[in-house]
């Protein structure tokens, strides 16, 4: 824990003088939860007349409040920053709010289900929004100065805005990434064979203590399976596949194919911190190829099976399932022998891509 924590009001206003003059602390303690890089108050801008959040830590704050800058919407804006000869900093930021809120609010709050598909939709645009955060972050000047530039990713480390809107063309219906999440503790400075700052134990590798490079997406599969299920994995779950896919099952989606693609894309990411083939970017690229960059019709009818099938059907009897998401999809507006037998090849395509499997002897078809 960060000596910034213990502080009280008034050591703050002796340590930064020329804060005292422009802000007011609110209440009597930090808000939000502990981290190894400081400390975050809330405060009120006597200028402007508004609630603003400042950090105050014993780090050097600087390549933090660089980054923050230079990183456009994943990040909190910064306003004012002050430094203190004897190593104290602090810095100004935007306050957020509701409806902002931190994923571990977001999943001590949401009601979880077997076969929620949707929330499954929901959760890797939220995790593909943290990775666009993180790949800009990775490729800053400061990972090439010998330093390993990461983020304390945990879900009470990352803000969302929750604000899903009904698409009639795609299961997507978070805003874009950019608007959507903001990453609010970096550590971009760690050099290699330093100690690994602000990370809480469960989510870094388990019995590393020095610095390098990956921590962030290890974490970052962690907050995954934690968001899926409601439930935070263990390090012996994390270290094998199969109690992975064990905890998952848990809340499933209701979708083979996706419950095969969350167990691989946790796979893959909890392997960053040993394989430097590992990035944000490369995983990036694996989740828009597997989910984002399929033909949003194949995921509107994944979404309307997992809800209104649950047994294996005939292709005939798929096909009558399936019309209705053809048709508002293509704007048929009648029902004709030629646009069911249309459905039909399509469900044959379905199986073919993966999205539907079959029991061979009796020809039907099933997602889950």
């Amino acid at each position: 824990m960060s000596a910034a924590a213990s502080l009280s009001n008034d050591d703050v206003y002796k340590i930064f003088t020329a804060l005292a003059d422009r802000y007011e602390l609110i209440g009597d303690k930090p808000i939000g939860e502990k981290s190894g890089f400081g400390a975050v108050w809330r405060a009120k801008d006597n200028w402007l007349s508004c609630d603003v959040a400042i950090k105050i830590s014993d780090c050097d704050l600087r390549d933090e409040i660089r980054i923050c800058r230079e990183i456009d919407g994943e990040t909190v804006r910064i306003f004012d920053y002050y430094c203190t000869t004897d190593g104290w900093h602090a810095y100004t930021m935007e306050l957020l709010q509701k409806p902002w809120t931190t994923l571990s609010s977001y999943i001590d709050h949401h009601k979880y289900k077997p076969n929620d598909i949707q929330h499954y939709f929901d959760v890797f645009e939220l995790i593909r929004a943290a990775l666009h955060g993180l790949n800009t972050l990775h490729g800053k000047p400061y990972q090439r100065q010998g330093c390993f530039v990461h983020a304390d990713i945990k879900p009470a480390n990352l803000f969302v805005l929750i604000k899903p809107k009904k698409q009639v063309f795609s299961v997507f219906r978070m805003p874009a990434h950019s608007e959507m999440i903001k990453i609010i503790d970096l550590g971009v400075s760690v050099k290699k064979g330093d100690p690994v700052i602000g990370y809480t134990r469960a989510y870094r590798p388990e019995g590393v203590t020095e610095g390098g490079p990956g921590f962030d997406l290890y974490a970052l599969a962690v907050s995954l399976v934690e968001l899926l299920t409601g439930k935070r994995p263990t390090h012996k779950q994390m270290a094998d596949k199969r109690l992975i896919k064990k905890a998952l099952a848990k809340y499933p989606s209701g979708s083979v194919y996706l419950d095969c693609f969350a167990l691989d894309f946790v796979t893959k990411s909890k392997h960053a911190f040993t394989q430097k083939s590992v990035t944000a970017r490369s995983l990036l690229q694996f989740l828009d190829d597997q989910l984002f960059n399929v033909e949003p019709l194949s995921l509107l009818c994944l979404r309307h099976l997992t809800k209104f099938v649950s047994n294996p059907l005939s292709k005939a009897d798929m096909a009558n399932v399936l019309y209705p998401v053809l048709a508002k999809y293509w704007g048929w507006k009648n029902h004709t022998a030629k646009r069911l037998d249309f459905t039909k090849d399509y469900i044959a395509q379905l199986y073919t891509d993966g999205f539907l499997l079959k029991m061979d002897q009796q020809n039907r078809y099933f997602v889950r």
